[in-house]
């Protein structure tokens, strides 16, 4: 061994595990410091995050915050609910003017059939009256032909009076009359009703002592928008109960002709206005 050698200092063990022990304590301290740096930073960031999204909540309008929240993205099971209300709303509806217009159609029904019951009563019930006479009292014949009659058709009854009256008081010709039916068989304008009418008369004359039963049938027309106002009655002859025809009813047309009077084997069918 030299003698320089023999000078250096010679490090004990204990020394040199020392060292590396503070050398090593020294490395963890600054990884700890090292890493309470990047967390504080991290916090930093993270803080600085949130307050930047606070100060951007409070700048936002809310009509902006209502439409985010009611995007449907983020409330799937309301959206489903609102789709399946609004095709029940949908479904709905449509039953509703289904109905409506079901319920407009019954009630245009319902209000025909009332029209038609009143036409068939005012018909029936003129027919009658019509048709139901006595050779002792012709005017009040003449009065029944007029009522409920439109104002035109007064000149033709006084003209059909006229010319009758002869040939009812020569064969003392006396009538009652039944109603047998009276049914609504047009309608024109939704306003003018044509009733067809079949009344059952039995007439009594000095050629038919025994009385005679007869059918009559008119064919006449009502306004229902003035009150049922009779506006036409229809030049029909008698018929016979036993289907034969009437020997030719005076009627308005023919009005001023001769009637022929008829014998007792053949019926003289009622007169008609």
């Amino acid at each position: 061994m030299t003698d320089d050698a023999a000078d250096q200092p010679s490090t004990p063990p204990e020394d040199a595990v020392a060292d590396a022990a503070r050398k090593r304590k020294k490395k963890e301290k600054k990884k700890a410091e090292e890493a309470e740096k990047l967390a504080a930073a991290r916090r930093e960031a993270v803080a600085e995050a949130d307050a930047e999204r606070e100060r951007a909540e409070k700048g936002r309008s809310t009509r902006s915050r209502l439409a985010e929240y009611l995007n449907p993205r983020r409330h799937p099971a309301v959206v489903a609910v609102t789709v399946l209300c609004l095709a029940a709303l949908v479904a709905m509806s449509v039953l509703a003017v289904l109905f409506t217009q079901r319920a407009d159609e019954l009630s245009a029904m319902q209000q025909r059939d009332r029209d038609e019951a009143a036409a068939e009563t005012v018909a029936g019930e003129y027919a009658v009256g019509a048709a139901t006479f006595s050779h002792n009292d012709i005017p009040a014949w003449a009065e029944a032909l007029k009522v409920g009659t439109a104002n035109e058709l007064e000149s033709r009854f006084d003209v059909a009076v006229e010319t009758l009256t002869p040939l009812i008081q020569e064969v003392q010709w006396s009538q009652t009359a039944e109603l047998i039916t009276a049914t609504t068989v047009d309608v024109r304008a939704d306003r003018q009703f044509v009733v067809q009418v079949f009344v059952s008369t039995h007439m009594t004359s000095t050629q038919n002592p025994n009385g005679l039963n007869i059918i009559t049938p008119y064919t006449i027309t009502l306004d229902r928008d003035d009150d049922w106002l009779i506006t036409d009655v229809a030049d029909i002859a008698g018929v016979s109960q036993d289907g034969s025809m009437g020997t030719g009813v005076p009627d308005l047309g023919n009005a001023g002709e001769q009637a022929p009077t008829g014998d007792a084997e053949t019926p003289q069918p009622a007169p008609t206005p």
